[in-house]
């Protein structure tokens, strides 16, 4: 019996789910604060995907 609250993934899908989660978090923070675009910190953490 599978549990609702549950969510599996693959490993692929894992790290497509981050990797979204990861570039949207460096838009909302560069939209609100444009000069950290080019934070060496946040870029090497966070990152700007090809996605972004």
């Amino acid at each position: 019996m599978s549990d609702p609250w549950v969510a599996r993934l693959t490993w692929p899908e894992l790290r497509q789910l981050t990797d979204r989660a990861k570039s949207g978090a460096f838009r909302l923070v560069t939209a609100a604060h444009p000069e950290l675009r080019d934070n060496a910190w946040l870029r090497e953490t966070v990152g700007a995907s090809s996605a972004a």
